[in-house]
């Protein structure tokens, strides 16, 4: 369709334009005397090469003008995609100063601090995942009455040695009684005092996500496996979510968290039990705050820690369509100052 919209295209029709009524001016008489046909019409050449011009310029006018409404429908599509994902009014500025208060008050404490505390270092976290959360808010330009959740999971590597894989037994989700835990690449656990709520007023418990308790969630050594006629099919072993976000380096996301089984039954390599868990949890038991969710695994510039930042909201449709993109992008700079304070917390207190 692209050829028919060159500019070249308007030169060919306003030429056969003028070539048809100059035979059309030549043969007038013959052409309104032999109209409409008849079984008796003379085939005079000239007729006959006025009737080809015609329409063979109406038909290259047809395409030429439909290509032009394709492009215009396109622009005009492409127009309300871009205002779509811009920012919402003052975000940008709500992001600066929030930035600035939280690296102001991260800079304060480690310059006046003696000794770096675990319960500082928590509340630092929840202080940057705050902030988060307020952008959250905004960027998705919520309906009264959406709530929202922040939470941080922890990449836990059995393959070191300071670390007990049964201390996490537990806790662990989605995975079949008789598996031996000990064969896994790691658990993304997670820790409460990592988690913050829009829901949650009640200063004394820090402004954790209430809903939540500590789990962990496995992490496979091999990630996919081949089945079908030829191997000709690659599914996951790992877990949609937190797990395959960590695992493949990019963002996991359900805008509706029923979507999620269906997920499981397609691209997963689970058994009954384990999807019949999953639906449980995420369809019944946790579906009034978690309608929708998406997890992003943490920038790992320079840290020896890994973790994924979960996003959950009590509505379907979390920063839908392409705002997301943008969002995550705006948002980097708080994402690397929780990494780097999961960095001390973890290797440092």
């Amino acid at each position: 369709m692209m050829f028919w919209n060159r500019p070249s295209v308007s030169t060919i029709i306003t030429l056969l334009t003028i070539f048809t009524g100059l035979f059309g001016s030549i043969h007038g008489l013959q052409l309104i005397e032999h109209f409409p046909f008849t079984s008796s019409f003379d085939h005079n050449t000239g007729e006959v090469i006025f009737w080809m011009l015609a329409i063979l310029t109406s038909t290259i006018y047809f395409l030429h003008q439909s290509s032009k409404d394709k492009q215009r429908d396109n622009l005009v599509n492409h127009l309300i995609n871009a205002v779509s994902t811009i920012p919402p009014k003052d975000f940008l500025l709500l992001f600066h100063r929030l930035y600035l208060d939280t690296k102001k008050v991260i800079k304060n404490y480690f310059d006046t601090s003696e000794e770096t505390k675990k319960e500082d270092i928590e509340a630092l976290i929840r202080l940057v995942l705050n902030a988060l959360l307020t952008l959250v808010n905004k960027f998705d330009r919520a309906n009264d009455g959406t709530q929202y959740g922040l939470n941080i999971m922890i990449f836990q590597d059995f393959s070191k040695k300071d670390i007990n894989p049964e201390k996490y037994k537990n806790n662990i989700l989605f995975i079949e009684n008789e598996t031996d835990i000990n064969k896994l690449h790691g658990v993304l656990e997670l820790n409460i005092q990592f988690s913050v709520s829009s829901i949650s007023t009640d200063e004394s418990n820090n402004n954790n996500d209430a809903n939540l308790r500590p789990i962990t969630l496995p992490i496979p050594k091999e990630s996919k496996v081949s089945v079908g006629n030829n191997y000709s099919k690659t599914l996951s072993r790992v877990l949609p979510g937190a797990p395959i976000a960590f695992v493949e380096n990019k963002m996991s996301r359900f805008t509706d968290s029923t979507k999620i089984v269906e997920w499981c039954e397609n691209e997963g390599d689970f058994t009954f039990k384990v999807k019949t868990q999953i639906e449980q949890y995420f369809c019944k038991d946790n579906y009034y705050y978690m309608k929708s969710f998406l997890s992003l695994p943490l920038p790992n510039y320079s840290s020896s820690m890994k973790g994924v930042l979960n996003i959950h909201s009590n509505q379907k449709g979390l920063l839908e369509n392409e705002n997301i993109k943008q969002f995550i992008i705006i948002v980097d700079p708080f994402l690397q100052e929780l990494i780097n304070l999961i960095d001390v917390y973890y290797l440092e207190t």
